[in-house]
């Protein structure tokens, strides 16, 4: 991917970097979190679900086929399925367990689910690669009230564990005082709750803290000429903030716009807050980005609103010289009738 390439697809945005080498970290950070594919992109089927026991093949079709389960544009990912009993037909093989891959907070979180062929009813066990996870399965009620017959039911349970699994995140949070205090202060914004981020802590105490934030930019209240397919509606600007420093709320950032709204939207990389704030907190740097976007958002609709304003006018004009030319011609023609001599008309 070229330079130009790679700035079509997602705005950088620098916040508290005050020498070069904090720059370059912060480069590094996004290489990092861009290798987990942030944005949206088609993500590739690499398993057939004919290969798995035929309880187990619709759960996996549906799972496939949902846009998202939280907020990154990825589709979850099947890999590495097994059977409890090795057959020797790659195509018939009944494989009941596989590797799942979910996005979660711009990375990949992986999840061995395990059904049992012998026992088709009973519901699936779930393995994180995150081993301080453990999904209280006796609390997931879509899980206790498992009905293997409805496709849904996987997604269902995979969408309430994930629930489970950015609560405990958010435990592990609490440690830490300074990066608590910014995702507590996230919740004045206005419209803005639980549903609206995801965090991650990983285990290395050298790995960055990541907050990924939804913005609330409603796209199709400001552009409903643009945005008016049903898929709009889940189409919404996203900022993933990093904290290298655990025991520090300084931060590197990064908005991640669809492909739909680059097409229309940049946010330039020199973006910086308002001039009258002058405390770098994430939540007045939120509001000041929201606002951006907003602009930017309601400036192309303005365009669009004077380019359509403008060919209907032309349309109109078009209209009415043909419309004029029409009359001219047909009263040039009733006047040559009206001046031809009546013999000249007999003898033609």
């Amino acid at each position: 991917m070229t330079e130009t390439e790679e700035t079509s697809e997602k705005s950088t945005v620098r916040m508290d970097c005050e020498t070069e080498q904090d720059w370059i970290m912060s480069m590094n950070l996004l290489k990092w979190v861009d290798e987990c594919n942030m944005t949206e992109g088609e993500t590739k089927k690499i398993v057939l679900t004919t290969v798995f026991a035929p309880h187990i093949q619709k759960h996996a079709q549906v799972l496939l086929t949902e846009p998202n389960i939280g907020l990154c544009r990825r589709q979850v990912e099947i890999f590495n399925p097994k059977p409890s009993f090795p057959s020797y037909d790659e195509e018939e093989s009944n494989c009941d367990k596989f590797q799942l891959v979910i996005p979660y907070a711009g990375v990949k979180l992986e999840c061995m689910v395990i059904f049992q062929s012998s026992a088709p009813d009973c519901p699936p066990d779930f393995v994180f690669s995150d081993h301080r996870f453990f999904a209280p399965l006796n609390q997931v009620e879509s899980l206790c009230s498992w009905d293997v017959r409805k496709p849904d039911a996987l997604l269902k349970v995979l969408k309430e564990i994930m629930q489970f699994y950015k609560k405990k995140q958010i435990q592990i949070l609490d440690g830490y005082e300074q990066l608590s205090f910014e995702y507590l202060c996230l919740f004045q914004l206005q419209n803005f709750n639980e549903d609206d981020i995801e965090i991650l802590v990983p285990n290395e105490q050298e790995s960055p803290v990541i907050f990924l934030i939804k913005l609330h930019v409603d796209y199709c209240q400001l552009f409903p000429d643009y945005y008016r397919d049903e898929s709009d509606t889940r189409d919404y600007p996203l900022l993933l903030v990093f904290f290298p420093n655990r025991d520090s709320n300084r931060s590197y950032l990064r908005v991640y716009l669809s492909k739909k709204t680059q097409s229309i939207v940049t946010i330039d990389e020199n973006f910086q807050l308002p001039d009258d704030v002058t405390d770098n907190y994430l939540t007045r740097y939120i509001i000041a980005l929201e606002n951006e976007l907003k602009t930017k958002i309601q400036l192309a609709a303005s365009r669009y609103e004077r380019r359509r304003m403008y060919f209907e006018h032309q349309h109109f004009c078009s209209v009415q010289f043909i419309t004029i030319a029409k009359r001219i011609r047909l009263q040039h023609l009733l006047i040559i009738i009206l001046t031809v001599p009546p013999g000249h008309c007999r003898k033609s």
